[in-house]
């Protein structure tokens, strides 16, 4: 058989047709015909409505070694927190659970370990980013750990307590991650602040974990009911 012949013996053989039964996606042609009426993704999250930049009210720290103390501390709370969260992920059965509430469970688990290693450590990282920038010189890594952390009510702390994953401890994350309250108010503060004495970088630093934070709260919120199905151990 001749080279031509080859080529088209082997044009005449179709694919197979495709099947009817996938899930629901858009096709290319819809992608490309109705891209502008998706929905745009800022700040992590999707904006179904005109984007309306966040503003702060937060109040400025006097002077750039109060602005340190708190970045140093914001850094020792995101430590605390960890220890926290761990004892809760750890707490929760993994076995002898009811079969109704074992994805639950198992759901739960996963989104505080989420929470723990992979935003948690990375905040601590980000906080001494900003320390580094703000003073290369005399940086010193900010690896204490914060005894207590900030309560719902403006100047007053709660005490770091590891414990398991009891209702009391959740309403405690919650509170931990509650937007403007809690950390995320102290991190308002250094974001406002370093408008004055800090860069663009530092303070798109500061807006990152701010955003993070608001989805840590809608998420520990939607699994706090999971976490509560089953008694710890």
């Amino acid at each position: 058989m001749c080279p031509g012949s080859a080529r088209t013996a082997r044009s005449t053989t179709l694919p197979e047709p495709a099947t009817i039964n996938v899930p629901v996606e858009l096709s290319h042609y819809e992608i490309n015909s109705q891209w502008q009426t998706l929905n745009f993704v800022l700040e992590g999250r999707e904006t179904v409505a005109p984007y309306m930049p966040g503003g702060f009210t937060a109040s400025k720290f006097a002077n750039m070694a109060e602005l340190v103390t708190n970045l140093r501390y914001a850094a020792g709370v995101e430590l605390a927190v960890i220890h926290e969260y761990l004892a809760a992920a750890y707490s929760l059965r993994v076995v002898g659970v009811p079969a109704a509430a074992q994805d639950d469970v198992d759901a739960a688990g996963i989104e505080i370990m989420r929470i723990t290693y992979g935003e948690d450590a990375a905040y601590s990282r980000s906080q001494m980013t900003v320390l580094r920038a703000l003073d290369p010189a005399g940086f010193v890594p900010a690896l204490g750990v914060a005894s207590a952390v900030p309560a719902t009510e403006p100047g007053r702390f709660n005490p770091v307590v590891p414990r398991a994953a009891t209702p009391e401890a959740i309403q405690a994350f919650i509170d931990i991650e509650k937007p403007s309250i809690g950390v995320d108010g102290l991190y308002s503060r250094v974001l406002v602040t370093l408008e004055d004495l800090g860069s663009d970088e530092m303070r798109h630093t500061i807006r990152s974990v701010i955003a993070d934070g608001e989805s840590h709260f809608e998420n520990i919120q939607f699994h706090s009911g999971m976490a509560q199905s089953t008694r710890p151990t």
